[in-house]
């Protein structure tokens, strides 16, 4: 496992296509920051806030990276080539999708760096206490982590890159579209402004179905992280320590049908 991960990071650092999303992730950090300041100078905007607001970015920049690294292992026979040195499927599934999930976090990190330095200086530090910003940084982690593990089991089992990007791609944008949706009910108020019933508003068995699919999202979850210190937020008293669970869930599912499909999968 060892020297297959060392093939990969190998790999990884001399890929251009993660060189330049690390780039436009750090450039999206301080442009986003720098407009808010310019157009809320006044605001009190916390790092809470414009350090974690890289949700709607990191699936499509997530997507790119693991489909076109994995996708040249697979036009260059890099796969074949381990399974035929003797390497285990596993390990090199395995390896793979810690290498995808590296990638994907430094490139949120990148993101969450620019910001905070471009813009703690401004907004000043953080609002809340040490714990509270680990958990944040654990959560975001792990949301992240799911997107490389979708993205893992599409590339893997597809071999294709383009087939794979396409898919992927569509998928985080799906998903952001999801958990934009969703957020859109959940915002809606029970009653309209002249106190008749919102026809919008869900029944409060659909209400507790779509929370809990908002909290299970990866998408849903960034914006929740995103507005973890605004005094409102679409879902009131939201378990924040269930989302690491919720993530770590979905990672185990796709990475246990990743593996179970890749071990039955022809490798050319």
């Amino acid at each position: 496992m060892k020297d297959l991960l060392c093939a990969c990071f190998f790999r990884l650092w001399k890929e251009k296509i993660f060189w330049a999303a690390m780039i436009f992730m750090a450039a999206a950090g301080f442009f986003f920051t720098a407009l808010h300041y310019c157009t809320h100078p006044e605001s009190n905007y916390t790092p809470e806030e414009f350090c974690f607001n890289f949700y709607w970015l990191i699936g499509v920049g997530s997507a790119m990276v693991c489909c076109l690294f994995l996708g040249r292992e697979f036009q260059d026979g890099g796969v074949r080539n381990k399974l035929i040195a003797g390497h285990s499927r596993w390990k090199v599934y395995l390896s793979s999708l810690m290498v995808n999930t590296a990638a994907s976090v430094l490139l949120a990190l990148g993101y969450f760096l620019t910001a905070c330095l471009c813009g703690m200086p401004v907004f000043g530090g953080f609002v809340v206490s040490a714990g509270e910003v680990m958990l944040l940084i654990l959560s975001c982690v792990l949301s992240v982590a799911v997107y490389a593990s979708l993205f893992t089991m599409i590339q893997m089992l597809t071999g294709s890159r383009v087939i794979s990007l396409v898919l992927c791609v569509l998928l985080a944008l799906g998903l952001y579209l999801l958990a934009q949706w969703v957020d859109g009910i959940l915002y809606a108020p029970a009653l309209l402004f002249d106190g008749r019933p919102n026809p919008r508003y869900p029944g409060e068995g659909v209400h507790g179905f779509l929370e809990v699919l908002f909290e299970f999202l990866p998408s849903g979850q960034g914006m929740i992280l995103s507005l973890y210190t605004l005094p409102y937020i679409p879902i009131q008293n939201i378990p924040y320590g269930l989302l690491p669970c919720y993530s770590g869930m979905l990672i185990a599912l796709t990475t246990g049908a990743g593996l179970l499909s890749f071990q039955k999968k022809r490798i050319s």
